[in-house]
Order: structure tokens, then C-alpha cells, then sequence
């Protein structure tokens, strides 16, 4: 695959998350999103690893688009998970 075909499929799937993004920031609903693919190109090939691209977008990926802050915390839920246990550990050693 060449550089132009890996561009294509990278730039689709940016256009999609801005899409979601802005989709967000107007207040759109989730369910009324536009996900049509747009034309990207007029080669048949261009076009087809740009629509690759634009499709790759999951549905975790739209999340963490359309709710940042709360992506943000559920990141570091693991960390916080690990916190908690060593705290319960360090109280049972203290108090039986």
C-alpha cells in the first residue's frame, strides 16, 4: 500500500472523529449524525481507503470524542482500582 493510500485511510478517519466532534459541540444527538462518507476523491482507490479509514471509527472512539471529560476518567479507572485495593490491604494490616 502506498503512502498516498495509508494518507487516505488515516485523513477518513480524522474527518469522521471531527465530524463527531463538531456534531457535539452543536448539540447534535448521537442518533442524527450525518456518517455518510463525503467525497474525498475521484480515484475509485483514493476513495475506497479514505471510506477504510472513516468506517475504523468505533463506537469507544465516538465516545471519547463527544464526552472528553468523561473519557478522561474512565482512563484511569484501572489506576484508581489499583489505589483502592492497596488501601484496603494497608487497613486490614492495621485494623483487624
Amino acid at each position: 500500500m502506498g503512502r498516498n493510500w495509508q494518507w487516505s485511510v488515516e485523513h477518513g478517519r480524522e474527518q469522521r472523529l471531527k465530524r463527531e466532534r463538531e456534531a457535539a459541540e452543536q448539540g447534535i444527538a448521537e442518533s442524527d449524525v450525518d456518517r455518510a462518507v463525503p467525497l474525498h476523491s475521484h480515484d475509485g482507490t483514493m476513495q475506497s481507503q479514505f471510506a477504510k479509514g472513516w468506517h475504523s471509527v468505533t463506537a469507544r472512539d465516538i465516545y471519547q470524542v463527544r464526552h472528553p471529560q468523561l473519557a478522561a476518567i474512565s482512563a484511569n479507572q484501572p489506576k484508581v482500582a489499583g489505589h483502592i485495593a492497596r488501601l484496603r490491604e494497608l487497613f486490614k494490616e492495621t485494623h483487624p
